[in-house]
């Protein structure tokens, strides 16, 4: 009695939505939960249709949405958007590429941009011809940076920094247009340019430390801490 309740209630307030489910065929009860869930401008059977006729989906679009914007109701430009037929996967991904990363490391000069969002790492995987647009989750969480750089001959290449901390920021690698790479002399010169800058080149932090061996950390740690170091490994293992 529920659903046909909620039927009347759709008719009666948008009849609109009389021809263009008569035209449609069976009704079933979860169109009908949609078509009430779905907010007022987008109480539309082509709408519904966008979000497979399915309520759980249009729920997990607006979490998704909420997540993003941090808004629980639709913005009405990205209502308009939806009425004129874009996807809903393709407006989240266009909100989420819009969001700024976090605050580069590296100052932008006349050699260096930082490739700032999702949007800008798009463009330069065009431009580059590579998979740039993979690496956008960890650009927004803060694990890479990637900048498009001028290297000493006037060619441009992407840069990707990787996030060593405490030990700063890492250059792990420097790709022209199809993954190609400069040769040793531009790759130095870049390298001591950003070095100026406090990027460091070579091994992360944690590849140093494990050179040293587990048994002499554990004896740096019982020193630090003034335990001995065969109890502190034995806790360790047993952690």
């Amino acid at each position: 009695m529920t659903v046909f309740r909620h039927l009347h209630d759709l008719l009666s307030d948008h009849p609109h939505l009389g021809n263009q489910l008569f035209k449609h065929g069976r009704v079933s009860n979860r169109l009908v939960k949609l078509l009430t869930c779905l907010p007022a401008p987008l109480k539309h059977l082509r709408v519904a249709e966008q979000f497979d006729g399915d309520p759980r989906i249009f729920d997990g679009f607006m979490s998704t949405y909420a997540a993003l914007t941090g808004q629980d109701e639709l913005a009405p430009a990205d209502m308009t958007c939806i009425l004129r037929g874009k996807k809903p996967g393709t407006l989240l991904q266009r909100i989420y590429h819009a969001i700024p990363f976090p605050a580069p490391f590296l100052p932008e000069t006349d050699r260096i941009k930082h490739l700032h969002n999702g949007e800008a790492m798009v463009a330069a995987a065009a431009r580059y011809e590579n998979c740039l647009r993979n690496w956008i989750g960890e650009a927004h969480r803060g694990e890479q940076q990637f900048y498009e750089v001028v290297l000493a001959d006037g060619s441009t290449a992407i840069a990707a920094l990787k996030n060593d901390l405490p030990a700063a920021w890492l250059l792990e690698e420097v790709k022209l247009t199809a993954n190609g790479e400069p040769d040793d002399v531009l790759q130095e010169e870049l390298s001591e340019y950003l070095a100026k800058f406090g990027v460091r080149v070579g091994p992360t932090l944690e590849a140093m430390l494990q050179r040293f061996g587990r048994s002499s950390l554990v004896e740096a740690e019982a020193d630090l801490f003034g335990l001995d170091a065969d109890l502190l490994e034995f806790l360790g293992d047993v952690g």
